[in-house]
């Protein structure tokens, strides 16, 4: 990478291209995408973003979706309670999760990429249901507790997703109620949030619901149990089920994994910092914790 005068020159990987001045777009290299300046416009890129400039906040991977600084200002300023998914979002369990699915597959006779690409963000049974529609209810629930059983049994690598530390020091600094609202049961949200070293405050698990995402049933006990009207809780999510369920409870939605959400977001760290700068700004009343 090369640095050059007041406007940067930045190049980078096999075929980049150079953006110059103040007014710069990107630079863009093999696998890599680097945009820079006031008022630098999104890019896009196969694998990694790096984004500078007044312009810029958010960046992810394939399917860029960037957020200007002014947009996340207006989606954070009424949040008074964070509701955050676990898999996935609160807690980096992904690779148990796929071979606790993989092995599962297997046992039922079914395409293992086909099952893993189909589940994600949906409590068990109902991924079940659907992957196997020619099952009982009590089949279904059969086959489900085979997974569970997977699922845990198995905590190798599971442990606080990036930036989970710092937005919850966060959130006690500034006396956020914070919950987890997750789709699985609440003996494995339990297992994995103690392997990932966290405590939550508040945690709705499939347990409680009736029905799980994306019914938005568990976001709204949620809200109900920490005092908060649901407008006013920001549901952080990383997939299309999650993100449903918290809209239709009238959340505003900050999104991982590069979806489309009314905050796009690359980490947890950069939420937190967000929620920082806001609340140093206009410091707000917590609501009630439970």
């Amino acid at each position: 990478m090369l640095t050059q005068g007041d406007g940067a020159v930045l190049a980078q990987g096999a075929g980049s291209v150079v953006a110059q001045g103040e007014e710069s777009v990107m630079a863009q290299g093999e696998g890599i995408v680097v945009a820079q300046g006031e008022g630098s416009m999104a890019a896009r890129g196969e694998r990694v973003m790096v984004t500078q400039g007044d312009g810029i906040v958010v960046a992810q991977g394939e399917g860029i979706v960037v957020t200007r600084s002014e947009e996340a200002a207006g989606v954070l300023e009424g949040v008074r309670a964070v509701l955050l998914d676990m898999d996935g979002t609160l807690v980096d369990s992904d690779a148990a999760v796929e071979r606790s699915w993989r092995t599962w597959a297997v046992r039922y006779g079914l395409p293992e990429d086909a099952v893993v690409a189909a589940v994600h963000g949906y409590p068990a049974p109902t991924s079940i249901r659907r992957l196997l529609p020619r099952l009982s209810e009590e089949e279904v629930a059969d086959a489900a507790q085979v997974l569970l059983d997977l699922e845990c049994t198995d905590l190798d690598g599971v442990v606080a997703a990036r930036g989970a530390g710092e937005l919850l020091a966060v959130l006690a600094e500034r006396a956020i109620p914070w919950a987890v609202v997750t789709g699985s049961g609440a003996g494995l949200a339990e297992a994995r949030l103690a392997a990932a070293g966290i405590t939550p405050p508040l945690l709705v698990s499939l347990d409680d619901v009736a029905v799980g995402k994306p019914d938005p049933e568990g976001y709204l006990m949620a809200a109900a149990e920490l005092g908060v009207a649901p407008a006013a809780c920001l549901a952080v999510e990383d997939s299309d089920p999650g993100i449903a369920a918290g809209r239709a409870a009238g959340m505003p939605v900050a999104a991982l994994r590069g979806l489309s959400g009314d905050l796009s977001i690359a980490h947890l760290g950069e939420l937190a910092a967000r929620l920082g700068a806001r609340d140093a700004r206009d410091p707000a009343p917590a609501g009630r914790r439970s």
